[in-house]
């Protein structure tokens, strides 16, 4: 493995991005059962003894578990389709794009997002790095004063 090779570090990307996404997705899902269970189970106790309000509130509860999840779950998808990019398509502009929104999106979350979202910005900007770093190496002249 080289560690100075573009490509290995788009593997690392994707599998870094792609763990970060399940891992986040997981939880996701397990606020989703939460909400969405206990909603079920007052709607349920409502239905079976005959209370209107508590079937209301059963089915709110639900909805507000549902609408949790998916402000949860958006910005891993991103992260899931990044690593998706990353992998099969590390070429193409759709790949830096989402990779970049899902890097800033992801620099928030302390500390395993900052980490995940600055390795994705250099991956993803590998080329003008490696440019500018070559830039630098330029000798310019030194100024000398009399």
């Amino acid at each position: 493995m080289d560690w100075n090779s573009k490509q290995t570090h788009q593997q690392l990307g994707a599998w870094f991005n792609g763990l970060y996404a399940l891992f986040n997705l997981a939880s996701a899902a397990i606020i989703f059962l939460v909400f969405g269970g206990l909603g079920a189970l007052f709607a349920g106790i409502g239905v079976t003894t005959f209370s209107p309000p508590l079937v209301i509130f059963g089915g709110g509860f639900v909805i507000f578990g549902l609408l949790i999840t998916v402000l949860v779950a958006v910005p891993f998808v991103l992260n899931f389709v990044t690593a998706i990019g990353l992998a099969w398509y590390p070429d193409e502009m759709w790949t830096t794009v989402v990779s970049v929104i899902g890097a800033l999106i992801a620099i928030p979350v302390f500390p395993i997002g900052t980490m995940l979202g600055c390795h994705t910005l250099g991956v993803v900007l590998w080329e003008p790095l490696a440019e500018s770093r070559a830039n630098n190496k330029v000798a310019r002249p030194k100024l000398v004063s009399a």
